[in-house]
């Protein structure tokens, strides 16, 4: 994950390089792999998991564009990914 950081951190700002460090570690801790062994399998289904509506109180949590309440950090996620 270090070589990706590196080259994170030549390309963004500070603040960029510490979002998009703070949003791989909940996934890399989900997958519980080395980062040079994650599929796109995993990929893909951490993101359908954060993305899949929570119940909250009886109710669906959604925030004001009407997305599921983890859309927002999981397009995040994937900027800090392209």
């Amino acid at each position: 994950m270090d070589p990706y950081l590196e080259f994170v951190a030549g390309r963004c700002r500070l603040n960029t390089l510490r979002a998009v460090a703070f949003d791989l570690k909940p996934f890399l801790a989900v997958v519980a792999r080395d980062p040079a062994e994650v599929t796109a399998a995993d990929v893909f289904g951490f993101s359908a998991d954060q993305c899949a509506p929570r119940i909250q109180g009886g109710r669906t949590g959604a925030n004001r564009q009407g997305d599921a309440p983890a859309t927002v950090p999981v397009r995040r996620a994937w900027a800090g990914a392209r």
